[in-house]
């Protein structure tokens, strides 16, 4: 979402002409880097084959992770794991109140 805020020089007719120039641009965007993945999410193995192919496609991954290790339970830390293993770049947000288990990693880390 883009907000533009606290613009009062602008017109009614310049607000629209930028908003139709954002939603021309994000619907570009979308067409060159959004791929609909098909997977049944009932199927962990599906899950986990759908993912794998999402970080070889990534420059960078963003995880919301806990910092738990891999125990085939947990699809994010399989997937923090393969991220690492390709040499992704990592971005990990610790969610407010997780356990996390000594040794697998820092969290907040880049790699």
């Amino acid at each position: 979402m883009i907000a533009i805020v606290g613009r009062s020089d602008l017109t009614t007719a310049t607000l629209k002409r930028i908003e139709r120039e954002l939603r021309t641009r994000l619907e570009r965007l979308t067409a060159e880097h959004v791929r609909p993945v098909s997977f049944d999410p009932r199927d962990r193995d599906a899950c986990l084959t759908a993912g794998e192919g999402l970080v070889r496609c990534c420059r960078r991954m963003p995880a919301v992770w806990d910092g738990s290790w891999p125990t085939g339970r947990d699809a994010t830390a399989h997937l923090v794991t393969y991220a690492r293993g390709r040499g992704v770049p990592l971005e990990v947000v610790r969610p407010d109140g997780a356990a996390r288990e000594p040794g697998y990693g820092p969290i907040g880390s880049t790699v």
